[in-house]
């Protein structure tokens, strides 16, 4: 009995050990998954992007590129005839302004007492861009008289004044003599016996007045004597005021 029980111990104990050696049928299986190499990276190509169209500014037609806009008004050129003028001679200054856009006026103001002056002090340019006027002055007493002159534009620009002076001389001026022209009659007969000689008034040129010289014993009217009754830039040439040559630095005279 005790042989038959140890025998069935032993089956058991074999049974067991097959049983835990042997496959558990319970168990997940699990596939083996094959895991292949990653395939190379090929870098992206890159995307441009469009450059910025710069803004522009329009800015109004009436915008001079080449020159400032609506600048001062300036005066060009100027002269004054003559610079040394006698008591009641007439002097004579003529002005040229010039602006970007349109003169106005040329206008002229002095403090000296004159004996003469035009009636208007101020000449009207219509808006023109060059515009030039004359004003023409006399002075009772000798010394210097100062008369300044400027341009206005369309918008009220003023140019800068611009100062003459003038020297009146302690003569009196006299005013030309102009010769009458004689026109012979063809009815009048004139015969020599009643010719009158004429005596004469004069035998040199200092025996008479002042622009007159003497010719033919008679004491006449000419434009000038000597260089000085001429004014700037110009001289006496055979009793008559001419300009003179201009030179490098102005009238060679």
């Amino acid at each position: 009995m005790q042989r038959f029980a140890a025998l069935f111990v032993f089956s058991v104990f074999l049974l067991g050990c097959v049983t835990s050696s042997g496959p558990n049928p319970s168990a997940t299986m699990v596939p083996t998954t094959s895991i292949s190499a990653s395939p190379t990276a090929v870098p992206a190509e890159p995307v441009s992007t469009p450059s910025a169209t710069p803004s522009v500014t329009a800015y109004p037609s009436e915008y001079p590129t080449s020159s400032p806009y609506d600048a001062a008004p300036r005066i060009s050129s100027s002269a004054a005839s003559p610079s040394n003028p006698d008591r009641n001679e007439p002097f004579l200054l003529e002005v040229t302004a010039v602006d970007d856009v349109g003169l106005k006026m040329i206008s002229w103001e002095s403090s000296d007492s004159l004996s003469s002056q035009p009636e208007s002090n101020s000449f009207d340019c219509g808006l023109k861009t060059t515009c030039s006027a004359s004003f023409t002055f006399r002075a009772a007493t000798e010394g210097d008289r100062s008369i300044r002159v400027y341009a206005t534009d369309s918008s009220g620009q003023e140019s800068t004044r611009s100062p003459f002076t003038f020297n009146v001389r302690p003569f009196d001026y006299k005013e030309p003599t102009p010769t009458p022209s004689v026109t012979a009659s063809p009815s009048v007969a004139i015969s020599s016996p009643s010719v009158t000689a004429v005596e004469s008034s004069c035998t040199s040129n200092e025996a008479c007045g002042y622009k007159e010289i003497c010719q033919s014993g008679t004491c006449v009217d000419v434009d000038c004597t000597n260089d000085a009754q001429c004014g700037y830039g110009k001289e006496c040439e055979s009793n008559e005021c001419r300009r003179c040559p201009s030179g490098p630095y102005g009238p060679a005279c």
